[in-house]
């Protein structure tokens, strides 16, 4: 079952309209002089970025990607993480959400948010982010992007 599943998200992917203007993308465009990582959501956005990078890297170079992962929470992407781990070669760095994220860095995050927010995945993000930079990863190219109203 869940190899159909992974292979369906597969194929989603390559048919995706955004997917193919990627690919114009030039591997040289991936030359960084600073580390670069992957934010990886297990969602159809950055898991087409990390499969596109993954085809275009030097075979030589290990890919590292960032996901935030909520234990006991129905709407946790880590199976789609998983597979699409399983598919390329990836140094995965996972942040597992716990109460006391929350609680201890909430006044830090407000601090640097300088506004208010209606939804904790910013403190995911933050993690996210804070993960990639305690790895030396100083960008993350990730799938975000607004939804269409």
């Amino acid at each position: 079952m869940l190899t159909a599943i992974f292979k369906f998200h597969c194929r989603k992917i390559r048919r995706s309209k955004n997917f193919h203007a990627l690919r114009k993308f030039h591997p040289q465009r991936l030359r960084s002089d600073v580390p670069v990582g992957t934010s990886l959501s297990g969602g159809l956005d950055s898991s087409s970025i990390v499969f596109l990078i993954n085809k275009l890297k030097n075979k030589s170079q290990v890919q590292s990607t960032f996901s935030a992962r909520f234990k006991n929470f129905d709407k946790d992407e880590g199976q789609h993480i998983e597979n699409a781990l399983k598919v390329i070669r990836a140094d995965s760095h996972m942040v597992w959400w716990t109460r006391m994220i929350f609680v201890n860095d909430l006044t830090n995050i407000f601090q640097h948010q300088e506004q208010p927010f209606v939804s904790a995945s910013i403190v995911a993000q933050w993690k996210v982010m804070e993960c990639a930079k305690n790895n030396k990863i100083k960008v993350l190219l990730d799938g975000q992007v607004p939804m269409k109203r």
